[in-house]
């Protein structure tokens, strides 16, 4: 007879978010908890982030989430004795001479609110700092010295060291097939064939979230949508490796320093979207875009990207990524209760913030799941705030302009 496995908690996904909830809710309690992944560790979306944690945002609820990260951060260095690839570089928020999308002294009032160190930075300073930049196309120019990039996988696994030491299991590449629902109420998943009993699922699966939820006609509102981003070939004079993260939301980009090159990200007009029930069982077993488009991308896209930048024509792209996550259609996370189903929760939709906020992200499902008073309200990010159809293309394409219209990193 097959040995039935029982447990108290189930986290569905074992990406960066779903490593977070396992390590902040280990700390809260010593019920039995167990990380189930259908691939290897942190080998979605994470791994192809380009993991920026920088905290002044336009959306400044997201701000409390990030500073948390901040903390994690911080103890996973001072404690753990754990390598996550962190670069102090600071950010630099940039408007152009185009008519300005982020005006800098809303961000200026936003970082006095939250306490963010910041301080206006002229030309000269850019020049010697970010040396690439036109400073001639800068209009105004605020700096954040504490924010910095990470590297995605790194941290992510950290979060699972910390769960591990705290005694939660993990299944990696089992998946699970189903969520067992019996009376309206979670019972568990059917995982690599097994039926595995728990009263508490919580579905962190990231763009794969509503494959599991459809079947019990409940769903999160959010969608799988297309990032991009290249790295040029490696000009160490030209790209210092620890210049400030830059972010541009004048031109719909964002970059960041790589080992003498430079990654950007461009936010294209129309980010294209996957209906999840077209998902791949791994995130690279699809091509996202294809040659032609990603060329129309840097040449349409990217031109007034490309026009800040000194000696265009001779820098070379090395590489490009592109590949979903998960985007809801108002930019919110999505986090809390599934209505209607007792004991299931979701912990996705992060708008390509998701390193950014991933511990934010673990407090507070924790936090929710155990029944204690939230560090911040949570209504904003309720997964009942959507009651239409989020397979029709016309929910995806609210998610699509979230991306499209991004303006921090």
């Amino acid at each position: 007879m097959t040995p039935t496995t029982i447990v108290d908690i189930i986290i569905i996904g074992g990406g960066i978010i779903g490593n977070s909830i396992a390590a902040y809710l280990s700390r809260k309690t010593e019920v039995t908890i167990l990380v189930a992944e259908q691939n290897m560790l942190c080998s979605g979306s994470t791994s192809l982030a380009g993991s920026l944690i920088t905290r002044l945002r336009e959306k400044t609820n997201l701000i409390p989430l990030i500073s948390e990260t901040f903390s994690m951060v911080s103890e996973i260095r001072n404690t753990l004795n754990f390598n996550i690839g962190e670069n102090k570089t600071g950010s630099l928020h940039i408007s152009t001479d185009h008519p300005p999308v982020l005006n800098t002294i809303d961000l200026q009032q936003i970082a006095q609110k939250f306490d963010i160190d910041t301080y206006d930075v002229d030309k000269n300073f850019i020049e010697k700092n970010v040396p690439w930049i036109k400073t001639e196309k800068v209009r105004q120019a605020l700096f954040v010295p504490d924010d910095f990039y990470v590297d995605g996988i790194k941290l992510g696994l950290a979060y699972a060291r910390m769960a591990r030491q705290n005694g939660v299991q993990y299944r990696t590449n089992e998946a699970v097939s189903e969520i067992l629902i019996t009376n309206e109420k979670v019972v568990g998943v059917k995982l690599n064939g097994e039926n595995v009993y728990a009263p508490v699922v919580i579905d962190a699966a990231g763009i794969w979230s509503n494959r599991l939820l459809e079947k019990h006609n409940v769903s999160v509102p959010a969608a799988p949508v297309r990032s991009i981003y290249f790295l040029t070939k490696v000009k160490p004079g030209f790209f210092p490796e620890k210049h400030p993260i830059c972010i541009m939301p004048d031109v719909k980009a964002f970059s960041r320093p790589s080992n003498g090159a430079l990654l950007f990200g461009i936010r294209d007009s129309k980010s294209s979207f996957t209906h999840p029930r077209n998902l791949p069982h791994h995130i690279s077993d699809r091509k996202y875009i294809h040659a032609d488009e990603m060329w129309h991308v840097l040449k349409n896209e990217a031109q007034e990207f490309c026009q800040l930048i000194k000696k265009t024509e001779e820098i070379e792209i090395a590489h490009w990524v592109a590949a979903p996550c998960s985007y809801s259609f108002d930019g919110n996370p999505v986090i809390g209760k599934i209505s209607g189903i007792g004991g299931l929760y979701a912990a996705t939709g992060c708008n390509g913030a998701g390193i950014a906020v991933s511990a934010g992200l673990g407090r507070l499902v924790a936090e929710i799941v155990l029944g204690e008073k939230t560090f911040i309200p949570i209504d904003e990010f309720s997964p009942s705030r959507f009651s239409g159809d989020v397979y029709a293309d016309e929910f995806m394409q609210l998610c699509s302009a979230q991306r499209s219209q991004k303006k921090s990193g």
